[in-house]
């Protein structure tokens, strides 16, 4: 009932939504993520990794401007990153994000793309896998920012889980 409250009010100013490319120098724009912690919530973490290290980066491409505060100031991002798994095998994720500034400090965003891990065929019956995860990220202006994402449980093939990034800006 919220969500269509939300898309009703939307809805009229989302043909007024237009696309600002990124402005800024080239290395402004680039990001780089170091990958780290997780916490699974899964009863039995036993066996699975909870440090799963990587390294990925964000290019923003530009934002969003629109009548509409839930879209105008959207960043828009692509984003890659290769890590190791909660099994302890390769992954990599490739996609693009859309990140708004919730209050002083704190943003919100969605990350849409399409990940691969080694042993992905035996958990899903598929090599690729698309993906829809929410995140915080801290915004302080300085060099080091954090994000924590959510991957949501996934009937009986994850626990689902909350996996922390450090965020390097240039």
């Amino acid at each position: 009932m919220i969500a269509a409250a939300i898309l009703t009010t939307a809805a009229p100013s989302l043909s007024a939504v237009h696309y600002q490319p990124a402005e800024h120098g080239a290395l402004s724009r680039l990001h780089l993520h170091l990958n780290g912690l997780t916490y699974h919530f899964s009863t039995d973490r036993s066996e699975l990794n909870e440090f799963n290290y990587g390294l990925g980066a964000s290019w923003d491409l530009g934002r969003l401007a629109a009548d509409n505060r839930l879209i105008d100031g959207t960043i828009i991002a692509v984003e890659g990153e290769v890590y190791s798994d909660s099994f302890s095998q390769l992954g990599a994720a490739f996609g693009l994000s859309a990140q708004r500034n919730l209050c002083r400090g704190l943003d919100f965003g969605l990350r849409l793309g399409l990940m691969h891990e080694d042993n992905l065929r035996d958990k899903v019956g598929v090599a690729v896998f698309p993906y829809l995860l929410p995140y915080l990220q801290t915004r302080f202006g300085g060099p080091l920012d954090a994000r924590l994402t959510l991957v949501p449980p996934l009937g009986s093939k994850t626990g689902g889980l909350a996996a922390l990034q450090l965020i390097l800006h240039f």
